[in-house]
């Protein structure tokens, strides 16, 4: 799909990962508007520096002229923007479908986990940056470097924080995946942490051939979630040296 010149509107645009999704999308030559509720938030510069004017929320900002809708997963199909825009039968999308759609056109990098994965993929996209790989970065968070949580690059990596919160990251098709650790999260939608573990394994199930999943070797619950996928390449990160087990 070519976007360039398409009009996409974002509901839900402040979001981190939002915000940072209508960069990528602007980058590829689209016609951004957003809306979200008036309240201040740390993504209002952001948005402001992209050239992003954002509309407080309400259905007239949704009109037919629009190519595509993109959507937080914060709102409900209720809400009044999205349910006018399925009446207009614009196409919509959802932010996990979104990213995944453009993460999926290159050669994909995963950063999952209960911890540390902004953080990590921020690292791991500066790293690549420096090297000259002209990455493209997604995190839900902003990147103190960049000022940012999006860096539209050229080059054929797309490194994203990978958040398994509704199993949003099944829509990504890494060819590599790097998982920080698990830990039972978000009771609210997983039931047990068995059922958390599973969509960890659904995601290693969704690498490419020949693709890489590096996981840190003392976690057991990595360990399982890996356990059954011998044919993919497996790095562990060794033992540690020393731990810390107070703050001090």
């Amino acid at each position: 799909m070519e976007f360039k010149n398409k009009k996409i509107h974002f509901i839900g645009i402040k979001g981190a990962g939002m915000a940072g999704l209508a960069k990528l999308f602007k980058a590829e030559g689209a016609i951004v508007s957003g809306s979200d509720i008036g309240e201040e938030f740390f993504t209002d510069e952001i948005l402001k520096k992209l050239g992003l004017k954002v509309e407080e929320f309400n259905v007239k900002n949704i009109s037919k002229n629009l190519d595509l809708v993109i959507y937080s997963t914060a709102y409900q199909p209720s809400h009044p923007e999205i349910k006018k825009a399925g009446k207009l039968k614009i196409p919509l999308m959802s932010y996990s479908q979104a990213l995944g759609f453009l993460f999926n056109q290159k050669i994909g990098i995963a950063v999952c986990g209960t911890h540390g994965k902004s953080t990590s993929a921020g690292m791991l996209g500066k790293i690549f940056k420096d090297a000259g790989l002209n990455p493209t970065v997604l995190v839900g968070g902003e990147i103190l470097n960049w000022k940012t949580g999006a860096l539209a690059g050229r080059g054929k990596y797309f490194i994203s924080e990978a958040d398994e919160y509704q199993a949003k990251f099944l829509s990504l098709k890494p060819k590599a995946i790097l998982i920080t650790n698990i830990e039972y999260d978000h009771p609210d939608y997983f039931k047990n942490f068995t059922a958390y573990k599973n969509v960890f394994k659904k995601l290693v199930k969704n690498i490419k051939p020949g693709g890489l999943c590096v996981g840190f070797g003392e976690d057991k619950a990595i360990k399982e979630v890996l356990k059954n996928f011998k044919s993919q390449t497996i790095r562990n990160f060794r033992k540690g040296d020393f731990k810390i087990f107070k703050e001090f």
